[in-house]
């Protein structure tokens, strides 16, 4: 099986124009991302078509839950599926450390709510993401061709290609406003981390 997946890897008779393999763009020298310095690759029938984004490392992907549409119950079990134990496999001088409790820390920066920052339960280091497919409002990237049409927006797995799950914000990127039009419409009692996080985010826009 790994002899087929390195074969259809290698191949690019599979795509449009035959010339195009996975290898192209995902370079085992160039740690599994572009070997090149463009912020977005081409292809289609003719190699002239640029993508909707920039080809990211495929090294990430031995560490990413394969998408479902379930649910936990709570942030705090969620993050337990991710992650058991806090990385100390780096000496931290003291700088670094106080910028690690920040980080940390419920009640001062919080980033390690969506970015956590302790170890996979197979050992393997923080990827600092809780996967949770949730846009962060930064801004859009010029030197993407297509996102020179105002009217684009890149929803994720919402589309505009995918269309399956076309309106499920839960699973797809939102714009910045948007996401803080709706965290200002939850209710006062509404005390979920996602919410709280929208809703920090937004003060500072």
């Amino acid at each position: 099986m790994n002899a087929l997946g390195e074969k259809l890897f290698m191949d690019p008779s599979l795509s449009g124009s035959g010339k195009l393999a996975c290898v192209s763009y995902h370079s085992p020298q160039h740690a599994f991302g572009p070997p090149n310095g463009l912020s977005v690759q081409l292809g289609g029938n003719d190699m002239h078509r640029p993508g909707f984004r920039a080809v990211p490392s495929l090294r990430y992907l031995q560490s990413v839950p394969q998408f479902t549409e379930h649910f936990h119950d709570s942030d705090d079990e969620g993050d337990e599926s991710v992650s058991t134990h806090s990385s100390t496999a780096a000496k931290l001088n003291d700088a670094e450390l106080h910028g690690l409790q920040l980080f940390n820390d419920e009640k001062k920066g919080n980033c390690a709510a969506c970015h956590i920052s302790f170890h996979a339960k197979d050992g393997s280091p923080p990827q600092l993401s809780d996967f949770g497919l949730i846009a962060i409002g930064v801004s859009r990237n010029n030197d993407l061709p297509i996102n020179k049409n105002p009217k684009f927006q890149d929803l994720g797995a919402c589309g505009p290609e995918r269309t399956d799950l076309k309106g499920r914000d839960e699973f797809c990127g939102i714009s910045a406003r948007r996401r803080c039009a709706m965290s200002r419409r939850a209710k006062p009692s509404s005390t979920t981390a996602s919410i709280n996080r929208s809703t920090k985010w937004c003060a500072f826009t």
